[in-house]
């Protein structure tokens, strides 16, 4: 059996959507959920003097001046409930540039493994 879910969130102002998908597999040895997760925020624009203009472009770019993306991956095994999970989380920032605005977005992916053995019933 699998089941999907999906999720889309987006502020009425347009500036934070939320992206969710959502997989559960189930065969006769385990049960294996899947998530992944997709969050962006504007946190600031600013307008270029032309469009077009490659030069204010770099320049807005280098204002902006965002750090480094930030991995986490932590895995856990559960012996009481035989259950196995993996998460991976990617924290960083990006800019888009359209017509005469640059756009600073702040992003974080998460993906989520969770994987659970049926326990065998003995009578």
């Amino acid at each position: 059996m699998r089941e999907i879910i999906f999720r889309n969130l987006v502020s009425q102002d347009k500036q934070h959507a939320d992206f969710s998908i959502r997989e559960i597999f189930e065969d006769p040895s385990c049960i294996t959920s899947v998530e992944k997760r997709c969050i962006y925020v504007i946190k600031k624009q600013e307008a270029l003097g032309l469009p077009y203009d490659l030069a204010g472009e770099d320049e807005a770019c280098r204002k902006l001046n965002y750090p480094k993306r930030e991995f986490f991956i932590t895995t856990t095994y559960d012996t009481i409930t035989n259950c196995n999970c993996f998460s991976l989380k990617v924290l960083g920032n990006f800019y888009v540039v359209s017509s005469s605005y640059i756009f600073y977005v702040s992003f974080k992916y998460t993906v989520m493994v969770r994987q659970e053995k049926k326990s065998k019933l003995s009578v």
